[in-house]
């Protein structure tokens, strides 16, 4: 997986419109797409339940859709 391009697409994605991600979005999505943990095994880490994981992650992904082209190239990496 390519958590580097990830990570840095994400976050020229926020730096672009002045937000960054949080702590424990950066964590998760680490977690999810670098070491590959199920969301369950990623709330048991940060402490979260496996649906407050999932949430944060989807609301993620939803902030990332709200602008437009750099969302193709993201999901495309997120999903190679």
């Amino acid at each position: 997986m390519k958590i580097n391009q990830i990570i840095v697409c994400v976050e020229e994605t926020f730096r672009g419109v002045g937000a960054t991600l949080s702590d424990i979005e950066y964590r998760i999505v680490y977690l999810h797409y670098w070491e590959q943990l199920p969301m369950r095994e990623i709330g048991e880490l940060v402490k979260l339940s496996e649906s407050r994981v999932s949430r944060i992650h989807v609301r993620l992904l939803e902030r990332i859709k709200q602008h437009g082209s750099l969302y193709r190239g993201i999901v495309d990496l997120f999903v190679a």
